[in-house]
């Protein structure tokens, strides 16, 4: 049996690094559009009522969901909002180490820095807005894999508007300083940039009647 370098040892484990990775990633985004109650067959299998639950189209079967799936079902369940946040920022450090260790490594960071809600990072251009929300830990909503066709990751630039490209084609429907985080490239790395996505946080809320069922909000 060949023996295996240390160097190529290191190359399989990144790789399988960022295979489940991306793994986990997938299962973020498509945890923002289904709720974990809801099995492959679409029926409710929660132990508690809510509105969205259809009657069962026969006896002793399961209820059925009646909601589209564009929801953000996290936040209601999560004891530990932060941990999906500090996972996900500790992944984007294992993905970059990995790309050094291949020897393409991210461009250099420029003086200038991004900021969003107290947190900042070094300002890298040829980046977008998406990938430096990511370097942030910042939710930004998507249904297209970044390619500027759902319109849902509409950011506010607060600040830098002209350190970043000029709007594409697919942000032609905005206005102001409003941009598509996927869109928004960093031109110039000398001034600071702040943003923020505009994005509601929903919240499953229950009644406190027994036997009530759960409210949306």
């Amino acid at each position: 049996m060949r023996k295996i370098s240390r160097r190529d040892y290191q190359e399989r484990l990144d790789r399988l690094t960022e295979i489940f990775s991306g793994i986990v990633g997938h299962a973020d985004a498509q945890a923002r559009n289904r709720c974990p109650y809801r099995d492959r067959a679409d029926r409710c299998t929660a132990a508690f009522d809510c509105r969205n639950r259809l009657p069962p189209e026969a006896p002793g079967e399961r209820p059925s969901c009646g909601h589209d799936g564009a929801f953000d079902y996290r936040l209601a369940w999560e004891t530990d909002p932060g941990a999906r946040d500090r996972a996900k920022a500790r992944l984007g450090e294992i993905r970059r180490r990995a790309a050094a260790r291949r020897g393409d490594a991210e461009p250099a960071a420029g003086p200038g820095t991004i900021a969003h809600g107290g947190e900042r990072r070094p300002l890298v251009a040829g980046l977008t807005l998406f990938d430096h929300a990511d370097a942030l830990a910042v939710e930004v909503p998507t249904s297209c894999q970044r390619n500027g066709r759902c319109h849902e990751c509409v950011v506010e630039v607060t600040r830098g508007e002209d350190s970043l490209n000029a709007r594409t084609e697919a942000e032609s429907f905005l206005r102001g300083r409003y941009r598509l985080a996927c869109q928004a490239v960093v031109a110039r790395t000398d001034r600071d940039v702040a943003f923020a996505p505009l994005r509601r946080s929903p919240r499953i809320l229950t009644l406190p009647e027994q036997g009530a069922p759960a409210a949306f909000d």
